[in-house]
């Protein structure tokens, strides 16, 4: 690349042979197509990266959505525990007192059958 820039830089200083100016100029056209293809591909990739940046922030977003409802289904997980400890405590209770009901409604009738 550097004896085509320099090939170039001579044409303005000294005239040259065409051949020397027509290969430079072949290689300077090249060298402007890739250019103009890399120029393109940096344009595709910061879209990409504009777009990926976006779904960055939008999927954290949801992480931080997720995260706070975990937290609200774990406050009422543990509302709820209490509650079925509470309950459980309420029907093994009132378990108790039918069964006393029943010993004491059998003794009855056992003491006034006899």
């Amino acid at each position: 690349m550097r004896i085509i820039v320099f090939f170039c830089k001579t044409c303005f200083i000294k005239p040259c042979s065409n051949k020397i100016h027509a290969f430079g100029q072949y290689y300077r056209q090249k060298l402007l197509a890739r250019i103009s293809e890399a120029e393109e591909t940096i344009e595709s990739l910061a879209q990409k990266g504009n777009s990926l940046e976006k779904t960055k922030q939008r999927l954290g977003t949801q992480v931080e959505e997720a995260g706070a409802e975990v937290d609200r289904v774990r406050t009422l997980v543990g509302q709820l525990e209490k509650k079925q400890v509470y309950f459980d405590k309420i029907a093994e209770e009132w378990k108790n007192k039918v069964k006393t009901c029943i010993l004491a409604s059998l003794a009855y009738h056992n003491t006034n059958t006899i």
